[in-house]
């Protein structure tokens, strides 16, 4: 009886495949044709899962090829591989974004289309093994490298390990990119991650970078379970304390402050790209403004959720911790620096209420009522006084006689 390695398929005519998709003139559909992978893909038997099937592998790398970039695609985790594992006749075609550690790849070259494709197996960051196959990965990748691919799942595949065999999902993937491994929620501050940053100066360029600092802090004002902050008691971001920041920001990194009365100056939803807390959007914008050695000064703000509809000038309140000063350019073109906050929250400002008011309502209205009153009440007394009546009489009295 045939090893299982023998009975696996002819990668030279995988490779054959790959080649000719980069030079083929009909374009490739963007979605897997799912009743012929049904009939032509197997995997129920431990010999069927050593066999990739060639024309059906060229079928999704075509599709694969099509794959957008941008697209929300759903992150496969313990609970998705397991039902993959399970049940992998219900998910073939199905497409997930996929990350973990690169344990090994074998790239097989085409020689006859100059192209050259890339399999090879991964530890996934949720748990378990992933196997793929890629049609172009980035140059002086090795293993122990963090990556990550949006692939369509083909099968269950089983190669042979050091010690056994190893049955996992197997992926077709347009390409393999560089990643970072998922930072877990922090419960304090990484005082060693802070130590490391610095604050911008005059002389920099001004660049849109997060740092592993801005994450770590992002991770820890984000995590609900995190340690409570007193923010009655954290200091108030106001034109004496924005320029001591500005003076010495190193003596407060980290430190807690609130805002208490700000108005937006800009507010955005900005895609972050690939990121350890796996964040889509963060919002991203500039508060103000405070007066610091007689010019106005903006703040900066990066926050972990979606942006409300805040507008030029909208008054708001919030709460957050400072990282670094950065370098930005006004509007007449010089450069300034200014504070970036990492906001816990941030809110619309709602309007002072005062206790007194309602009674100062209620006694303008009084005072109101009584002048009113007393002017009726005089406008009687004069009408039934003996001389106003007098003058009246006179009155009609002429007009009669002029008739």
């Amino acid at each position: 009886m045939k090893s299982r390695s023998d009975r696996g398929t002819s990668f030279a005519s995988v490779a054959v495949l790959v080649g000719a998709l980069f030079v083929a003139d009909a374009r490739p559909r963007q979605a897997p044709d799912r009743a012929k992978l049904a009939t032509e893909v197997r995997d129920a038997t431990v010999d069927e899962r050593v066999v990739i099937e060639a024309p059906a592998l060229g079928d999704l790398l075509a599709c694969a090829l099509r794959l957008d970039d941008d697209a929300r695609i759903a992150d496969l985790d313990a609970a998705a591989r397991e039902s993959l594992l399970t049940a992998s006749v219900e998910h073939r075609g199905d497409v997930f974004r996929v990350r973990g550690t690169l344990v090994d790849m074998q790239t097989l070259s085409v020689a006859e289309r100059s192209s050259s494709y890339t399999r090879g197996r991964m530890k996934l960051e949720t748990g378990g093994d992933a196997y793929f196959v890629a049609a172009e990965l980035p140059l002086g990748l090795a293993a122990g490298d963090f990556v990550r691919f949006d692939g369509f799942f083909m099968k269950v595949h089983s190669r042979a390990t050091d010690d056994a065999w190893l049955d996992a999902p197997l992926f077709v993937a347009p390409r393999l990119a560089r990643s970072v491994a998922r930072l877990e929620p922090q419960s304090e501050i990484d005082v060693a991650a802070l130590a490391q940053e610095s604050d911008e100066t005059l002389d920099d360029e001004v660049r849109e970078t997060n740092s592993d600092a801005e994450w770590r802090l992002l991770a820890y004002a984000t995590n609900p379970a995190a340690r409570a902050i007193d923010w009655s008691a954290a200091r108030e971001l106001d034109a004496a304390s924005l320029a001591s920041l500005l003076a010495d920001g190193a003596a407060a990194r980290g430190e807690a402050f609130r805002i208490d009365a700000a108005r937006i100056a800009r507010c955005e939803n900005v895609a972050p790209g690939e990121n350890p807390l796996r964040f889509p959007l963060l919002a991203s914008g500039w508060l103000g403004s405070w007066s610091v050695d007689g010019r106005d000064t903006l703040a900066k703000f990066v926050a972990a959720t979606e942006s409300r509809a805040f507008v030029l000038g909208d008054a708001v309140a919030a709460r957050g911790f400072f990282l670094r000063n950065v370098v930005y350019e006004r509007r007449d073109g010089e450069k300034a620096l200014a504070p970036l906050f990492v906001l816990q929250a941030l809110e619309p400002r709602a309007p002072v209420k005062s206790a007194a008011l309602p009674w100062l309502v209620g006694g303008a209205l009084a005072a109101a009522t009584m002048l009113v009153a007393i002017f009726v009440s005089l406008r009687r007394a004069a009408r039934g006084s003996p001389e106003l009546q007098a003058e009246l009489a006179r009155r009609r009295s002429s007009r009669t006689d002029g008739a």
